[in-house]
């Protein structure tokens, strides 16, 4: 195993090298370890292993860090580096080998989010503890050897969730509740927050870890029914995406593109953008499409539900738990419909979980997911988030007005009001609204990571990237849009 020394005049997880050896002077996430004093953090010299056995991180690990920054939201947010990345492919490859769902693998990087900040200690800070899950060697996690080993950490981690959650009980219910079963922290409500970015770790990881750069795409459908998306910085030039025929959606996740065709056929391509496409129709027209991770959801014609996990090849599954569905929202693990009579539904976990009633009073006309949070708009305009466990309680989000569309993604919630007023708040769910309207009545917003999407009245296409106060930059690649998708 190789070591770097970091020796340290600030708080332990401030690591001052990229570990190839060249100094920087990037932002520093803080106190990840919390349990120490700052008296005690200040007297330490901290010693960092490497966590890919075959030397320093690469230069997709860099790449992956660049992209992650941009979209990440909790302690590590713009602290991602190409050595942070580098741990975490490790534990994404050691949950692959054991061919796990990649819920085991966004339970270990949350883990490691608030345990180490995804760096390797080869020297303990807290009591004996090591590694980046913080196993102590007197606890019986195993030797000071083992515990720098990545694989070997994250094969004990592993093991004491799967014996603490037979079945694959693990599939299912509050991350971070695992995640303090397995670590008994004595800083338990530190894991759920972590969660959403630990989410987008893995998403970025998951399609053959250590591999390509997280994609930031963003999609529209042009007044024609053309389907245009670019990739990368938001001056990127557009590539035309049409794979014949009219299109009514596109929806992005990660490295895949989705479109539902006015036929309603639906299709979806993964990887490249000039990947070729993939017919996904299992039979009957589609009303509705959802992309999340490996996980792809439809609505067809009738009502019925359906999704597949896993290759675009992989099997449907009929979703329908009774009466006729009218839209699918897909998030991780979690899978949300809404119902012909109003009633929400919202399952966690495996795709044979079962469904839990979300309904909290009304019909329900929209619904959306992200992370741990479930968002509703109510037949009557109300707009409603709850925030952590399924039985969690509502709380009424409504400004003042009538709602038409609410959109999560992390800690952002974007919502369009009746007289097209546009409000984002970031943060928590008591955190204030800020008018986001750039002149003009909207149609529809978008939101991924720091960006944040609208269509205009008149079919102009916005998109602001970074804080919410940020500067709007006219998207618009010639026509009128009806659609803007982020990813």
């Amino acid at each position: 195993m190789n070591r770097i020394l970091a020796l340290l005049a600030v708080p332990a997880l401030l690591l001052a090298t990229t570990l190839t050896g060249t100094a920087h002077a990037a932002p520093q996430p803080p106190d990840d370890l919390s349990v120490l004093t700052e008296e005690q953090i200040q007297a330490l010299a901290v010693e960092f292993a490497t966590c890919d056995p075959s030397g320093s991180p690469s230069s997709a690990d860099a790449a992956n860090a660049t992209d992650l920054n941009a979209v990440m939201s909790g302690r590590l947010a713009g602290y991602m580096t190409a050595y942070r990345v580098s741990c975490a492919r490790m534990i994404v490859q050691t949950v692959q080998g054991r061919g796990l769902a990649q819920r085991a693998a966004v339970i270990a990087i949350t883990t490691a989010i608030v345990e180490s900040g995804l760096q390797n200690y080869a020297t303990p800070v807290d009591h004996d503890s090591l590694g980046l899950f913080q196993q102590r060697p007197s606890q019986g996690w195993g030797t000071p050897a083992q515990l720098i080993d990545p694989v070997y950490a994250t094969n004990a981690f592993i093991n004491a969730m799967l014996r603490k959650f037979p079945n694959n009980s693990w599939m299912s219910g509050d991350i971070g509740a695992i995640c303090q079963a397995v670590q008994v922290s004595d800083y338990p409500s530190r894991y759920q927050p972590e969660v959403p970015d630990a989410q987008r770790v893995v998403d970025a990881l998951w399609n053959g870890a250590g591999g390509g750069t997280t994609l930031r795409r963003v999609g529209i459908v042009k007044f024609d029914g053309t389907v245009l998306v670019k990739e990368g910085a938001l001056n990127a030039g557009w590539k035309d995406m049409l794979p014949g025929g009219v299109m009514r959606r596109v929806v992005l996740s990660g490295d895949r593109v989705g479109v539902l065709k006015s036929d309603g056929t639906v299709l979806v391509k993964d990887g490249q953008l000039n990947a070729g496409w993939k017919d996904m129709l299992p039979g009957g027209s589609m009303k509705d499409l959802a992309l999340s991770g490996d996980r792809v959801g439809i609505v067809k014609a009738d009502g019925t539900a359906l999704v597949k996990e896993g290759e675009l090849n992989a099997g449907w599954k009929d979703m329908l738990p009774g009466g006729v569905i009218k839209q699918i929202a897909l998030s991780g693990d979690r899978v949300g419909i809404i119902k012909a009579d109003g009633t929400a539904l919202v399952k966690d976990g495996e795709l044979n979980a079962g469904w839990k009633d979300m309904l909290p009073g009304g019909d329900i006309k929209q619904i959306a997911l992200s992370g741990d949070r479930v968002g509703i708009i109510k037949a009557d305009g109300t707009a409603l988030v709850k925030d952590g466990e399924l039985n969690a309680g509502w709380k009424d989000m409504l400004p003042g007005g009538v709602i038409k569309q609410i959109v999560l993604d992390g800690t952002r919630i974007g919502i369009i009001k009746s007289d097209g007023t546009v409000l984002v708040k970031d943060g928590e769910l008591n955190a204030g609204w800020k008018d986001m309207l750039p002149g003009g009545v909207m149609k529809q917003i978008a939101l991924s990571g720091n960006r944040v999407g609208m269509v205009k009245s008149d079919g102009t296409v916005l998109v602001k990237e970074g804080e919410l106060n940020a500067g709007w930059k006219d998207m618009l690649p010639g026509g009128v849009m009806t659609e803007v998708a982020l990813g």
